[in-house]
């Protein structure tokens, strides 16, 4: 479709360029039987005179000896008065120096013939120069025009520390007493490769805005929730009994649909801090930058279990949403080297049961759920 439309724009620029040189062309040839005419009428007159006519050059109109006088005369300085057409001798003898043409050079004919007081060559280089350099411009811009850029995922992650802060050997113990959760330095490893940290919901739609339009093919967000929301920021605390860590989730940035809702409202904008400034935008210039068959996938404990949470994220977003009937769990790599927490292999899976290498291959097991807009 992309080489049918940019096909399309270069015959539809040829056709406008071809159309453009008839019309020229046309024009000129209306001002050569123009000037035919009057030759024929000059020559007439000439004869209706008597004498020899037109060729015998001794019995010339009044015009005839005007335009003749001017060629005899054109190479020679004009007497008296600077300003009595200086201008118009100038700009014809600096056409072709070192060259006589064999048409009269006089204004007036010319003006007659070609519409102004250039020769015919002058006239007609010009036309080709501009379709010459009109052509390429064209297809160059419909080219940039078409030219999609390379589809890209963008992996985000919520922002999630241990508070107070804890050792990597403290954070083993806690592993190994079940008392453990994931944080930010786990959704990173687990994702690989660049990972955005957005604490807030306004940070993650200002990571989005900053793609190119119908870029993003994909969006994999890392962090935790609850059924019917899901935190960007918040933090964890160890419990001294119990199971798995107490994780704080920061509702004022989160994603829900009230705050969906809210923000879908016409007019509604965002800003976002940039050093000094904000940069403002709306939610049509977030929807811009995905792909048209983009998705995202929610993996954030158990947010993907509401079907009216997804469907409003699907619908906020215009894109295709995937979540998770079970419980997104982590799982780091045995703990072997004493006081050095490790998280490089560290793997996620649903609930229990399920556990993957690469967690890309989740939005196809059984557990997955799809919502459209």
């Amino acid at each position: 479709a992309a080489l049918q439309a940019t096909l399309a724009g270069a015959a539809t620029a040829g056709q406008q360029a071809g159309t453009n040189m008839s019309s020229l062309l046309q024009a000129n040839t209306e001002r050569q039987r123009i000037a035919a005419e009057m030759i024929t009428s000059l020559a007439k007159m000439a004869a209706s005179m008597g004498g020899d006519g037109i060729n015998g050059g001794s019995s010339h109109s009044q015009d005839g000896a005007k335009i003749n006088y001017f060629d005899k005369t054109r190479d020679q300085s004009p007497e008296g008065d600077d300003n009595s057409g200086n201008d118009a001798v100038a700009s014809i003898g600096s056409e072709g120096e070192g060259e006589r043409s064999a048409y009269s050079q006089n204004p007036a004919a010319l003006a007659a013939t070609w519409g102004d007081g250039e020769a015919r060559s002058s006239l007609i280089q010009r036309i080709m120069d501009g379709f010459a350099n009109d052509i390429p411009d064209t297809l160059a811009a419909d080219k940039r025009a078409t030219k999609k850029p390379q589809p890209k995922e963008l992996n985000i992650a919520g922002e999630f520390k241990w508070v107070p802060s804890i050792t990597d050997a403290d954070e083993i113990t806690q592993l190994k007493a079940d008392r453990w959760s994931p944080g930010t330095n786990d959704f990173i490893a687990v994702a690989g490769g660049e990972v955005i940290t957005a604490p807030t919901f306004t940070k993650m739609l200002g990571a989005i805005v900053s793609e190119a339009d119908g870029s993003i093919s994909r969006i994999n967000l890392f962090t935790h929730g609850n059924w019917d929301s899901i935190a960007l920021g918040g933090y964890i605390q160890k419990r001294s009994s119990g199971h798995e860590a107490d994780v704080q989730l920061n509702m004022k940035g989160a994603i829900d649909t009230i705050t969906l809702g809210e923000l879908s409202q016409p007019g509604k904008y965002f800003d976002l801090p940039k050093g000094k400034k904000k940069i403002r935008f709306h939610i049509d210039d977030v929807r811009k930058k995905f792909t048209e068959d983009a998705i995202i996938v929610l993996y954030s404990c158990y947010s993907g279990q509401s079907h009216e949470l997804r469907k409003a994220i699907a619908q906020f977003f215009q894109i295709k949403v995937i979540g998770f009937r079970g419980k997104i769990m982590y799982y780091p790599p045995v703990q072997n080297v004493p006081h050095k927490f490790k998280r490089e292999g560290e793997q996620i899976g649903v609930g229990n049961d399920v556990q993957v290498a690469d967690w890309r291959d989740l939005i196809h097991h059984s557990t997955a759920i799809t919502e459209l807009p």
